[in-house]
């Protein structure tokens, strides 16, 4: 019986810990530079999940003179 409860237990566990849904929604994302439409730069990208994800899509292209920058993800 104990063995029965320890069972119980440790699959109660483990599925309290199982990530939600929404790192299953993840993207790597980096910043990136053109100038005149020409590719200047680009940041390392770093992984993306969830809410944080969907901020970084919905950023607006940011441009100083010729240069542009926004959020690529992929």
């Amino acid at each position: 019986m104990k063995k029965y409860k320890r069972k119980i237990f440790l699959v109660l566990f483990v599925v309290a810990l199982v990530p939600s849904c929404e790192l299953f929604d993840c993207k790597d994302c980096s910043y990136v530079t053109y100038e005149n439409g020409t590719y200047v730069s680009e940041t390392p990208s770093i992984p993306y999940c969830g809410t944080e994800l969907a901020d970084k899509e919905a950023e607006e292209p940011v441009t100083i003179g010729d240069k542009t920058t926004y959020v690529e993800c992929y």
